[in-house]
């Protein structure tokens, strides 16, 4: 994953060699590996390499295919550089782990932000591991070459129906994912990233993952946003009000993460369901909102669909009704029969019209009362007062603003914690969240 950002500690896969042949014996045939435990081994892939792919969406009976030249060095840096029909460069999306930039070649514009992986989530990796594995069955099916290497095919099938299904064929040398399809619940293609050139490399230059724009290249303002891994207790506060949601819904899907954001005003809380490999999500407002034009299936591959990760947020169906005071949105890629279900868990009635609310929708984390409002924002440290226990933080508009800090407030760097003493003037903030009334400050990250 993060199979980002993303299966529980497992033996690896054991791929007995053959053994030396002897006069007048044959050698034996090599074992097949455990498809759980080679899975497991082909989600945190440790060759780097340099290639080519292609990468197909399928939408109906039309088709959207992009040529991508790939590099990866193990953990976690990147280079995607997406061509266009002409085979020059369009854009260019490059990861050090720690901050991604994405150059918009033809533009002379570029965004920064923080890597898809550099903020800690709440689920882990072996968490969400275990996650797949409880909903998906894995199978191995044999073997069969891509790119002129021999690779075991392993195919991902949902327990429950209604969810799509993944065919991976992985490099028996290396591990790496070569090829990917994925097909939606009534077994028409969704996606298929496949490799059509490979060449594992021993050594890559830093230079290639640089995440600072050249002197030529204007960068635009507002960066990449990434989201606030937040839990159920902690929207709430941010909402001001209680969620009245459960952890769980049927087919498989645990909270994950929840995030919120505003607009006109008006706070939108942003709840992650998974299942461990298709995401789901739910938009709680008080405010009806617009239905998506389109799914999110239809935006530019990243790079999360080619370094061998599996999971996909597109949004597939949309579902939209009011319960209550609350408006929702539901987004996923299932079925209509999967989705009207879970729907119908958070109350929504059969004809989409407003039900009386749930008993069973259990508040999580909340009790309904007035609660604190919070906020959250960005920029730059501009000044430090250790008595005060303030810091002036300078935003991306270049607006200044006070906060106070609290025993309670917790700061990180790089995903360890580090006491407030440590803060100075000049410190990049990706994320400081605070009460909106009385501007104390919950929590801190700080760039590397």
């Amino acid at each position: 994953m993060r199979l980002s950002n993303n299966l529980a500690s497992l033996l690896p896969a054991v791929l007995l060699a053959l053994a030396a042949p002897t006069p007048g014996r044959a050698a034996p045939a090599q074992a097949a590996p455990d498809p759980v435990a080679l899975l497991n081994e082909a989600l945190s892939p440790e060759t780097a390499y340099q290639a080519k792919m292609v990468v197909t969406h399928w939408f109906g009976r039309q088709t959207r295919t992009e040529e991508v030249r790939y590099t990866f060095d193990p953990p976690n840096h990147y280079r995607a550089e997406f061509l266009d029909p002409s085979g020059a460069t369009e854009r260019i999306v490059v990861s050090d782990g720690e901050q991604e930039l994405i150059d918009f070649v033809k533009q002379h514009k570029v965004v920064r932000g923080d890597a898809v992986k550099s903020r800690q989530k709440l689920m882990s990796e072996d968490v969400e591991r275990d996650l797949l594995f409880k909903n998906y069955r894995a199978t191995l099916l044999g073997t069969d070459k891509v790119v002129g290497r021999v690779t075991w095919i392993v195919e991902l099938l949902p327990i429950v129906p209604g969810k799509q299904h993944q065919r991976l064929f992985i490099d028996k040398e290396t591990h790496v994912i070569l090829d990917s399809k994925r097909y939606r619940p009534n077994g028409s293609f969704a996606v298929r990233s496949q490799f059509t050139q490979f060449d594992p490399i021993k050594d890559l230059p830093d230079e290639i993952f640089r995440t600072v724009p050249d002197t030529t290249t204007a960068e635009a303002s507002g960066g990449i946003s990434r989201p606030d891994y937040m839990t159920m207790a902690e929207l709430e506060r941010a909402g001001g009000k209680s969620l009245g949601l459960p952890r769980e819904l049927p087919g498989g899907f645990e909270f994950e993460s929840g995030d919120f954001f505003v607009v006109k005003g008006h706070t939108i809380r942003h709840l992650r369901y998974t299942d461990g490999l298709t995401i789901l999500s739910l938009f709680q407002t008080d405010q009806p909102v617009r239905q998506p034009r389109a799914a999110a299936d239809s935006a530019p591959p990243t790079p999360k669909h080619l370094s061998g990760s599996t999971p996909h947020s597109s949004a597939g169906r949309v579902l939209q009704w009011k319960g209550g005071a609350w408006h929702y949105t539901l987004m996923s890629d299932i079925s209509q029969e999967l989705i009207t279900q879970i729907a119908g868990s958070l109350g929504r009635a059969p004809s989409g019209k407003s039900p009386a609310p749930s008993p069973s929708a259990a508040v999580a984390g909340g009790t309904g009362s007035s609660v604190a409002h919070w906020n959250k924002t960005a920029g730059t440290i501009d000044a430090v007062d250790p008595a005060a226990r303030q810091v002036r933080l300078r935003d991306k508009s270049g607006r200044v603003e006070s906060y106070t800090l609290q025993d309670a407030t917790e700061i990180t760097r790089s995903k360890t914690k580090i006491p407030a003493a440590q803060l100075k003037p000049g410190d990049r903030v990706r994320l400081l969240r605070y009460e909106t009334e009385s501007r104390m400050v919950q929590r801190i990250i700080l760039a590397p």
